[in-house]
């Protein structure tokens, strides 16, 4: 046995080669998550939760040593938060490991080049030179990674490499102590410097912060808002987040560069933030040059922060204001308030002049590449179409945006998920489950690939409430198992502001898949948790969770006249806006409430005349997700479902139109799971080229140009 630090330089080739020698690293000896903790459980500590066993590992990252001398550091056991205060590269028994077993042992210049180095969260050669000023900067990163120095190697392209963060601690305790606050500000700017140069800005900015150059990192951060905007929404938001409140408030552009992000998400604060951004401008931005703009696009905020509101009349003045700027707005800001005016001129019933700035929308937002916007644009024309009434026409707009490929574009990623689900409930209503059920897997599956906990949830509720509308009774017990792994009214998710439309549409998923399965209470705590009371809160009928609420209070059946004054209301204002699948929510929603109150007679042209409308628009299953309202229509539906429900051709028609081999079959049913070329190669044991061969003749047969699309219409034609 050997036991070594480093590469031993011995001849071991022949040994290897004979499979007779093993190995381990260190990262062989990492605790694992489970060692760490049985560890903590064996040392006496209690049992850690999911959070506290998450900090422990990020500051150990496995090293067992660390963590034994951190306990030494406790003087009584038992609390793993308590532990985590020790866990530092600082504390004492730890700090004195680290410093007479490593830190002593090395020469004087590797020293030094540890403590300068130690402010960088991860580092190469070239970043070292920048902040060290040593020329050999590529000879001693080889000799620390080579001494296993507590270096790690970043995976990646490059030879970067980091820290242990224990050991990187207590590095930046020993230069905080060896050099004064000036020495350890110019290394900060050193760094940030070459880093703005590299383009990592967001690493130049807590650099540039911590060398005291604040105006420094919000000219940085300010120069490039708009690219990071255009690449990624999140990382500019992030940069945002870097920079401290005072120093926004006396940057304009920044403030408005935050209403930008805030729109972008659908923040409910964007009121807020467009107040502060017209203080700022009051006080800081006459004399900026493109003064103009800026004021062009402060009153955009403001329409989009009244059109939240829902005070149309005022977000139609401020978006005449910013109109008067529009030669001075960029591509960007244009499109805005386009889509804006869009909006408002839709709720002013002007048609034709909708169209006009729906066409002026997409064109600026295609000038700007701001594709999260194309794709935002068009899912709301599609929206439009749902909320008229047309579900045909919401059903074609849907395929259109799906079909142009935007999927590969990674910032629209997540608006592209939004659309999916809002196609799912399109889907849905017109109880077309199976193309629902296509929507709800790639929606999954996107979700997924952002690794967005919200969509996922969204995305498996929607799975569920689909399984119950096609087989209530597995549908039934399947859903219900699954309410109870994940619901937890303590962690309900709330309405965060940056992903608002979500969480409106997950709360009514939830609430409606609560009601189905029977657990009536639970389905009222989730309509309640954004603290709305409509019964004395007269008038929000435009609240965007005001259907939600009347359906679980009805379902509830606790006091249901209480409610008639908002039903009332609710309906004369989306008929006033041409809101019409709104309309057949709240005619259903009031004929159940009728039929409870007052009987069948009573609620007899209520219930007919939501029929009716459920008839004429497609939306269907309004009616047929109230169990008594579909009862109470005798005959009423299987003679709707047939009238609704996208029509296919009939058996002999398709003989003769699509006529599948056994391989393009099998092709078909493994497309329809999502899986890679690739993967579809490996299920059958045949080549890639092979697999594209059979995908070229389905597309062909299904006059089809894409998967989505072929998907599609295989399902119409009963081939799925």
């Amino acid at each position: 046995m050997v036991l070594k630090r480093r590469s031993t330089g011995l001849a071991l080739a022949r040994l290897y080669a004979r499979n007779q020698i093993l190995v381990l690293t260190k990262d062989d000896l990492r605790f694992t998550p489970d060692e760490v903790r049985a560890y903590l459980l064996m040392q006496g500590f209690a049992a850690p939760s999911a959070s506290e066993l998450s900090q422990v590992l990020s500051s150990s990252e496995g090293w067992i040593m660390g963590l034994r001398l951190a306990i030494l550091s406790l003087l009584h056991r038992g609390s793993v938060a308590e532990l985590y205060k020790y866990l530092r590269g600082d504390s004492e028994w730890l700090a004195e490991f680290l410093t007479n077993e490593l830190l002593n042992h090395q020469p004087g210049e590797l020293r030094q080049f540890l403590l300068q180095t130690s402010i960088l969260d991860a580092f190469n050669a070239p970043l070292c030179a920048a902040v060290t000023g040593a020329s050999n900067t590529f000879a001693l990163l080889a000799q620390l990674y080579s001494t296993d120095l507590f270096v790690i190697k970043v995976s990646g392209d490059g030879d970067w490499y980091r820290y242990h963060p224990l050991f990187q601690e207590l590095l930046q305790h020993h230069l905080s102590v060896e050099l004064d606050a000036p020495a350890v500000a110019n290394l900060h700017r050193r760094a940030g410097h070459w880093l703005a140069g590299a383009g990592q800005i967001h690493a130049a900015v807590h650099h540039l912060l911590r060398a005291g150059a604040e105006e420094e990192a919000a000219d940085l951060v300010e120069s490039h808002m708009r690219a990071t905007f255009l690449r990624s929404p999140q990382d500019a938001l992030r940069l945002l987040d870097l920079l401290p409140p005072p120093l926004l408030q006396r940057r304009p552009r920044l403030l408005l560069d935050r209403c930008l992000v805030a729109a972008h998400y659908d923040d409910m604060q964007l009121m807020h933030y467009a107040q502060q951004a017209e203080r700022a401008l009051q006080e800081h931005g006459s004399s900026y040059p493109d003064y103009a703009a800026l004021r062009g696009q402060l009153f955009i905020w403001f329409v989009g922060a009244y059109f939240q509101q829902c005070a149309f009349d005022t977000a139609a003045e401020q978006a005449a204001q910013a109109a008067a700027y529009r030669r001075h707005l960029d591509p960007l800001h244009s499109g805005t308030l386009s889509f804006l005016e869009m909006h408002l001129k839709r709720y002013a019933k002007k048609h034709d002049e909708m169209v006009q700035h729906a066409e002026a929308a997409l064109s600026a937002f295609r000038q700007a590449e701001y594709v999260t916007g194309i794709v935002g644009m068009q899912r709301e024309l599609a929206r439009w179409a749902m909320r008229s009434g047309h579900g045909k026409e919401a059903a074609r707009r849907f395929r259109l945006l799906f079909d142009a490929g935007h999927h590969q574009y990674v910032p629209a990623v997540l608006e592209l998920t939004t659309t999916y689900f809002y196609a799912v409930e399109s889907s849905y209503w017109q109880d077309d489950l199976a193309q629902a059920q296509l929507y709800q897997q790639t929606a999954l599956n996107l979700a997924r690939q952002v690794r967005n906990d919200l969509a996922i949830r969204l995305a498996a509720c929607l799975g569920h409430l689909l399984a119950l509308a096609d087989n209530a009774g597995l549908g039934r017990e399947s859903a219900s198992k699954a309410l109870d792994l994940y619901w937890d009214a303590e962690h309900a998710l709330s309405a965060q502001t940056r992903q608002s439309l979500l969480v409106y549409l997950l709360h009514d998923v939830e609430a409606r898949l609560l009601i189905a399965v029977d657990r009536i209470e639970e389905a009222w705590q989730v309509v309640q948790w954004e603290g709305v009371d409509f019964v004395h809160m007269p008038g929000e009928y435009a609240h965007s969770s005001l259907i939600s609420y009347l359906r679980a209070y009805i379902a509830r059946g606790i006091d249901l006249a209480a409610i008639t004054p908002v039903l009332a209301g609710a309906l004369a204002h989306r008929t006033a806006i041409d809101d019409r699948f709104a309309q057949l929510h709240l005619l259903a929603l009031t004929a159940w409430q009728e039929l409870r109150l007052y009987g069948s007679q009573k609620a007899a042209p209520t219930v007919q005349r939501a029929s009716q409308l459920a008839k004429e628009t497609g939306y269907v299953r309004a009616i047929l997700d109230i169990p008594e309202l579909a009862k109470e229509l005798s005959g009423w539906e299987n003679a709707t479902l047939s009238a609704s429900r996208p029509s296919s051709p009939g058996i002999s028609d398709i003989d003769d139109l699509i006529s599948l081999t056994q391989r393009e079959q099998k092709v078909l049913q493994l497309l329809a799971t999502d899986l890679t070329y690739e993967a579809i190669a490996d299920r059958m044991v045949i080549s890639v080229n092979t697999v594209r061969t059979h995908i070229r003749h389905l597309y062909k047969k299904l006059s089809a140009t894409s998967r989505h699309q072929a998907l599609v219409e295989a399902q119409n034609y009963g081939l799925l």
